[in-house]
């Protein structure tokens, strides 16, 4: 939905093998704080992919996804900003991930 976390900060508590993240509304996740913590005791190893597919929807956020196993780390298959303004000024932050094959 167009707006609906924009401004926000979210951290989903229940991350399980292949998460998806999705924005797919205008400005949906814009101005937003994105946290995506794999715990120590994890044992997974995939993140499908995160899909910013609509004008703005995370134009100004921040992206940090972390991996606190040490053992295992997490491979990021896919990062998509598909519409005009969809990831400005975005930024990413990675721990412990790979991205892509």
């Amino acid at each position: 939905q167009p707006g609906s976390c924009a401004g926000t900060v979210q951290q989903p508590q229940s991350i399980g093998y292949r998460f998806k993240a999705k924005c797919d509304g205008v400005a949906s996740c814009a101005g937003a704080t994105l946290n995506i913590f794999y715990p120590a005791n994890h044992n997974y190893w995939e993140m499908t992919g995160m899909w910013f597919s609509a004008t703005h929807a995370a134009a100004d956020a921040v992206v940090n996804v972390g991996n606190y196993n040490p053992l295992r780390r997490i491979d990021l298959k896919h990062i998509e900003c598909s519409d005009p303004g969809s990831c400005y000024n975005t930024k990413f932050n990675f721990m412990g991930v790979d991205l892509g094959d």
